[in-house]
């Protein structure tokens, strides 16, 4: 049901008020409430302008339209029609993350997850531009290695983003976005053959907000930009190895089996000091020790290939 029409922000308390007066209800109809809210932005739908619906929800969708195809046809036809969606992850238990990551990648917007006030606060008031506009869509990143200098890569995460070759220039194929202000970080393995010459070639492609065809941006990767020990890299990028450190040790990762917790928090503490005053950095530290604390598992691979005889160019399958 319709709480409130499109109101403006001057009308603050109004639409405070209509905000305080929600309640659950039980059931979910994920379908009809995002009808419901392309309609209300058709209302106020301005060409040029950013028209974006936005869906608070725990993604589980338990009465009308529950399959996610239906629901990702409408945002599709609705993405062509210039609105996006943004979705905002909250609840916890019965939670379906999948679909919402499914539903802000097919309506050109973005995701998060909110659990707790300070995460609302970075989402709606720190990062709202971000949250709301986007500045490039169908983005898409290919690092191409050369061989005889990179005998092995592997990239740290994005599985749910892999794309083949072919669909690299493929501007049918849709990719991510990037809101204003909105950075994006992706990290490789690499084993090197050699140390002299280029390590291969990035290319990036992306769309104008209002545009249908990518342009293409390529710079060489010198082997300069390697570091050889963890205390000579920039400070971002020794925040990306510990997070990145951290979240293979919680996916209990086959990489990083002989990486206790200790060595990460080691790692953690390396950070500036300047870094580790924000307060999202702060929050990864108490994280790490909270996992430290809580971690019990046993190594999985230990009866296939035991710690000792690791070997990182064979890496063994569990069945």
């Amino acid at each position: 049901k319709t709480v409130l029409g499109p109101t403006s922000a001057h009308q603050r308390h109004r639409i405070l008020s209509a905000i305080d007066g929600l309640s659950t209800e039980g059931a979910t109809n994920a379908a009809a409430g995002l009808k419901l809210g392309y309609a209300l932005a058709s209302q106020g739908f301005r060409k040029g302008g950013f028209n974006r619906v936005v869906l608070c929800s725990d993604g589980v969708a338990n009465v009308g339209i529950t399959g996610a195809g239906g629901i990702l046809e409408t945002v599709a036809r609705e993405r062509a029609r210039g609105i996006t969606i943004s979705t905002i992850g909250v609840g916890m238990g019965n939670y379906n993350d999948v679909m919402l990551e499914q539903l802000a990648d097919k309506g050109n917007g973005n995701y998060y997850y909110v659990d707790q006030l300070d995460e609302a606060r970075r989402v709606f008031v720190d990062n709202l531009t971000g949250t709301l506009q986007v500045i490039a869509k169908d983005v898409k990143v290919q690092v191409e290695f050369d061989p005889t200098l990179v005998a092995r890569y592997r990239l740290i995460g994005y599985e749910n983003r892999a794309l083949s070759k072919r669909d690299f220039a493929n501007d049918r194929v849709d990719a991510g976005e990037i809101g204003a202000g909105h950075s994006v970080t992706a990290l490789y393995e690499v084993k090197l053959a050699r140390t002299n010459g280029d390590l291969g070639k990035l290319r990036i492609r992306f769309k104008r907000p209002t545009g249908s065809r990518s342009e293409l941006i390529e710079h060489q990767l010198p082997s300069s930009v390697i570091r050889s020990a963890f205390d000579s890299a920039s400070s971002p990028t020794q925040l990306s190895h510990v997070a990145a450190t951290f979240g293979e040790k919680l996916r209990g990762s086959y990489w990083v089996r002989n990486v206790s917790y200790d060595e990460i928090l080691g790692m953690y503490d390396q950070l500036s000091s300047s870094i580790k005053s924000d307060e999202r950095i702060a929050e990864l530290g108490k994280l790490i020790r909270k996992a430290k604390s809580l971690d019990s598992r046993g190594d999985k691979f230990e009866r296939e290939m035991p710690l000792a005889m690791m070997d990182f160019d064979r890496v063994p399958v569990l069945r």
